[in-house]
């Protein structure tokens, strides 16, 4: 169990720091927001393919490359790239709520 936080951590962290890197170094990413915006939802998917390979958990690999985007690849991006992948992280979680809920609200009626 021990082994299976950390080898999925290890991936999240080690896409989290690329990323971050990416971010910071490659200035080609800031002149538009879109693209910071969709290399960090690369990233994301990244993390999970890598986690799934290994036979971990990509839930747990994403988690970790969040953690260190949230915290570090934020300073990292444009201001524009700062609004643009607020909201749109914002509103794909109110999508995925809204899913989340919807289903389980399907479900209720169905058992």
């Amino acid at each position: 169990m021990i082994e299976f936080v950390f080898v999925s951590g290890g991936i999240g962290i080690g896409v989290g720091m690329f990323c971050c890197l990416c971010l910071k170094y490659i200035r080609s990413l800031t002149f538009n927001a879109w693209y910071e915006c969709t290399f960090m939802l690369l990233c994301g998917f990244v993390s999970y393919c890598l986690g799934d390979i290994c036979k971990t958990s990509g839930v747990a690999s994403i988690i970790f490359t969040g953690l260190l985007l949230s915290i570090y690849g934020w300073y990292n991006l444009s201001p524009q790239g700062q609004v643009t992948s607020g909201l749109t992280f914002r509103f794909l979680g109110y999508l995925s709520e809204c899913a989340i809920f919807a289903t389980i609200g399907i479900n209720i009626f169905l058992f």
